[in-house]
């Protein structure tokens, strides 16, 4: 079986190849050298932006986007919005409209059951504006069928308003 190793979207520092496992892999470990038994990060350490492709399958890494669609929120109403992505999915970038942004908070944002906040507080929906600037982060990685949410509030005390919001962040395709 071949296997390649793909920086997905990252300039990495710091990183080296993997030891050989004669060179003391840590237990759990395959012997295709250093690779988590589970076949997703790799590295001596875990780097979330490297993964292991086996080319039998096929797999190939892919920037790809996952979207976010909730019609008519409610005034002043909160709604969480779910997606469920097919493929192993690293989120890097949540954008929202700007012209959508104005009238929404980000409470939180979820995969699976993990909150990808240091701290729970609403954020204001300008924050993922197409335009922002450092804006973009290295959420878990998604498996397969793991829903990702994002619960937001519409803070327009008097109108509905649809939302709509992107994460692009990096995708194998062909993985099991």
């Amino acid at each position: 079986m071949r296997r390649r190793h793909f920086a997905v979207g990252r300039v990495m520092t710091g990183y080296g190849p993997c030891p050989p496992p004669q060179n003391g892999c840590p237990p759990g470990y395959s012997a295709s050298g250093c690779v988590p038994s589970g076949g997703m990060p790799v590295g001596q350490g875990f780097d979330p932006t490297v993964y292991e492709v086996d080319e039998t399958m096929g797999g190939a890494a892919r920037r790809w986007t996952l979207s976010f669609v909730s019609l008519a929120v409610p005034a002043n109403g909160q709604v969480t919005v779910q997606t469920n992505p097919q493929h192993l999915f690293r989120p890097e970038r949540l954008v929202i409209p700007a012209s959508i942004g104005v009238n929404f908070t980000v409470d939180q944002i979820l995969i699976g059951n993990r909150p990808q906040s240091v701290a729970a507080g609403a954020l204001p929906g300008e924050t993922f504006s197409q335009v922002a600037v450092g804006v973009g982060a290295l959420f878990d990685s998604v498996e397969p069928g793991v829903l990702v949410s994002l619960q937001v509030t519409n803070i327009d005390p008097v109108n509905p308003h649809n939302f709509r919001a992107t994460f692009f962040g990096a995708t194998i395709v062909g993985t099991p």
